[in-house]
């Protein structure tokens, strides 16, 4: 997922990296959170209890675990998760301020990633 260089900069600068990885991770799972809330509380509640009991993922896990929920959403709703994976995109786009042409969520998120670790390099050389 990161580069080599990326991977570098992430050993060598752990607290600035941590602190906007964590900013961003915050924001995504608050996107899931109302995104999911949006279909109503039942559906958000056994999303995160399914994603937990069939891969281990906890709601806190998710950021780094992506990939899994959407498995979890695919399995749940079929068709349908694009549908919700669509709403988080979107409100995600809305928190942070960043659009993407097309994409999905796994894609737009790890773009995001490399903007936030690229933005990172850029104030800690300035």
């Amino acid at each position: 997922m990161f580069s080599a260089v990326q991977r570098f900069l992430y050993e060598c600068l752990p607290v600035v990296h941590v602190s906007r990885m964590d900013e961003l991770d915050k924001l995504l799972l608050e996107a899931i959170d109302e995104a999911l809330y949006m279909f109503g509380i039942s559906v958000r509640d056994v999303t995160y209890y399914y994603c937990e009991a069939r891969y281990g993922a906890r709601k806190d896990d998710i950021p780094c675990r992506l990939d899994d929920f959407l498995n979890c959403l695919n399995e749940i709703y079929g068709l349908a998760a694009k549908i919700i994976e669509a709403q988080i995109v979107k409100l995600l786009e809305s928190r942070v301020g960043i659009r993407v042409e097309e994409g999905d969520l796994l894609s737009y998120v790890e773009k995001l990633r490399s903007f936030f670790i690229n933005t990172q390099i850029l104030s800690v050389r300035a």
